[in-house]
């Protein structure tokens, strides 16, 4: 307990001065500064333990910072990908590091944080792809490559276009593979990143047994791997896997390139490199030497399991198999192999469903935040909404009051104008007709009753001139009747067109009217069905006064919502027409409802015209 009571103080006596040096601004918030003292504190002991190798204690302290208030989105990303990090890489238990990893792209997603949640994405695509989940894998990395591509991340771009890749060569698609690996390799100004990749197109094709273009592609690597600025690792993996390569085409002696490679490994304590190296060892002493063979695959046994990798134990039983003669000694390790074998397969299928369940659960969870957060903002909406509703009214309220007065006597003045307007209007009008009425009078009907009258007085007119004056004077007389006095609208519409056409239909001109019936005539509005009489009405009168037709047709037709009238006559017609009195009026009177009409006429060929009116 005194121990561990004085590591504690000597760790908070180091980030003191480390905080106190760097940050000496904090001290003007108090409560900032405690906090900041307390997670430098608490980090540089995971890191400490971390390096030491008590990683449980490590990881206890991981989880600690978690806890620490106030919350700060990017703090505590920072906390749960930590975590996840010490759970894959160094205890190897990928559930509990998908876990973490998963918050932590919950949370960076939540705040905008997107360099972040690129990171977390690319972890847990690289797990799956360890699990075998390629798709799944896929899925996450073709995600954060969107989101890394957006915002110019091209450090992670690259990454997950290999990790792609190496799911692709996994499924047996090596020429996707090697196009993603070239993506990648262009993809990156970065020597280190390049001969990586490299060095995978190199690895794949070898796997492909294209051993010429893997041959190729390491002379390449091997060229550029001489910089200085090349790791020590990378630089002795890509000599032992070029080494490999030269020895599957040659059959040379590759041992002093294996050796140097596996003395890197040792000193930077490589333990998955150094087991691949010893794996190397094993496949040249195969044919040449089995006592050696045994021995380095019993290196590779021991070193398997001390990083508790039964992938590489399986691995050093199968080389051990080979290099073993005894009978006995066989069917030990074949069982020893075949239940290590069973236990990877059983967890890796219970990671495989563990992780599958957490993504579940993880896109459930989400879209319920998702509708949650939907209904929460809908409400907080409608609340504000509502307030300004109601202040809005208030504002409109007092407006009212203070316009309300104004605007009655606007709407007064308004009616009071109108109706003198209205009056001033309909008495211009009587005095129009009137005025119309009283020059047909004179014009037409006084005429002729005067020169009937001279006739009778100077007893030259004879019986049937008598008769014919009259009868002539009695027409004049009702069609003035009819043109001045109201049109009947409505249903009755109809009936009353008719009528007009038989009061101008006699012995010497017959009006035949068509397709009148079953249109819908009645039904038409009261204002079309008076400009539709009066037409008609005007074309009749025209008739009668200048075309000395013995045939009239009206045909009629509704087509398209629209109601078409053509009026035909044989009359004596004109070279010329000219848009004067009755022609000018029908003009008018149809463009007032929005119709048109058309005349045409030629001497000898009558008089035509053709209107429309919408239904």
């Amino acid at each position: 307990m005194k121990e561990k009571r004085n590591s504690s103080s000597f760790f908070l006596c180091l980030t003191l001065m480390m905080v106190l040096s760097t940050r000496a601004q904090t001290m003007l918030d108090p409560q900032k500064f405690v906090v900041d003292t307390l997670r430098a504190s608490v980090k540089n002991e995971v890191l400490f333990y971390r390096k030491t190798g008590a990683l449980t204690k490590s990881l206890r302290l991981a989880k600690k910072l978690v806890t620490i208030e106030p919350f700060n989105p990017s703090s505590t990303e920072v906390d749960y990908y930590r975590i996840g990090y010490i759970y894959n890489n160094l205890l190897n238990k990928k559930d509990s590091a998908y876990h973490y990893y998963t918050i932590a792209t919950e949370l960076a997603e939540k705040y905008g944080l997107y360099k972040k949640q690129v990171r977390a994405l690319r972890n847990r695509a690289v797990i799956n792809s360890d699990l075998g989940l390629y798709q799944l894998s896929d899925t996450l990395a073709i995600k954060g490559l969107a989101i890394a591509e957006d915002n110019g991340f091209q450090n992670y771009v690259v990454q997950l276009r290999n990790t792609v890749a190496i799911n692709l060569n996994e499924r047996g698609r090596v020429s996707d593979a090697i196009n993603w690996y070239a993506n990648a390799f262009k993809g990156t100004n970065d020597l280190e990143k390049k001969c990586r990749y490299l060095n995978n197109m190199a690895v794949n094709e070898f796997d492909s047994d294209h051993l010429k273009r893997a041959d190729s592609i390491f002379k390449l690597v091997k060229n550029l791997s001489k910089d200085r600025k090349i790791t020590n690792s990378l630089r002795a993996r890509i000599l032992q896997n070029s080494a490999f390569v030269t020895f599957t085409l040659t059959g040379k002696n590759i041992i002093p390139e294996l050796e140097q490679a596996a003395q890197v490994f040792e000193r930077e304590n490589r333990n998955k490199a150094l087991i691949s190296n010893y794996a190397k060892m094993c496949a040249y002493y195969l044919k040449n030497d089995k006592r050696k063979l045994k021995k380095y695959a019993l290196k590779m046994e021991v070193l398997a399991s001390k990083i508790n990798n039964e992938m590489y134990e399986i691995d050093a039983y199968h080389w051990l198999i080979l290099a073993e003669d005894s009978p006995y000694r066989l069917k030990t390790l074949y069982e020893k192999r075949e239940t290590l074998r069973k236990q990877m397969t059983s967890r890796l299928k219970q990671q495989q469903s563990w992780v599958l369940s957490k993504t579940y659960d993880a896109d459930r969870e989400k879209k319920k935040r998702l509708v949650s957060e939907s209904k929460l903002a809908r409400q907080k909406s409608a609340n504000a909404e509502q307030a300004l509703i109601i202040e809005r009214e208030n504002s409109e309220k007092q407006v009212w009051a203070f316009f309300g007065l104004f605007t009655l006597l606007c709407f007064s003045f308004y009616y009071f104008y109108e109706r003198a307007k209205t009056k001033k209007e309909k008495i211009i009008e009587v005095y129009k007709t009137e005025t119309r009425l009283a020059k047909k009078i004179h014009d037409e009907l006084a005429n002729d009753v005067y020169r009937a009258l001279t006739r009778v007085v100077s007893g030259q007119a004879s019986q049937e001139i008598l008769i014919r004056d009259l009868e002539n004077i009695y027409s004049q007389t009702r069609n003035i009747s009819h043109e001045y006095n109201p049109v009947v609208t409505g249903e009755q519409f109809e009936v009353y067109l008719i009528d007009l056409f038989k009061d101008f239909s006699n012995e010497d001109c017959r009006v035949i009217y068509k397709g009148l019936s079953g249109i819908g005539i009645g039904k038409l509005s009261t204002e079309k069905q008076i400009v539709l009489y009066r037409i008609c009405q005007e074309l009749l009168v025209n008739m009668k006064k200048h075309s000395e037709a013995s045939l009239v047709v009206f045909a009629f037709e509704s087509k398209n919502q629209q109601l078409a009238v053509r009026y035909k006559d044989n009359g004596i017609g004109r070279s010329a027409l000219k848009l004067k009195n009755g022609l000018e009026n029908m003009d008018s009177r149809i463009k007032a409802i929005g119709g048109s009409i058309k005349f045409d006429t030629e001497v000898n060929k009558g008089f035509t015209a053709m209107f429309h009116l919408n239904n």
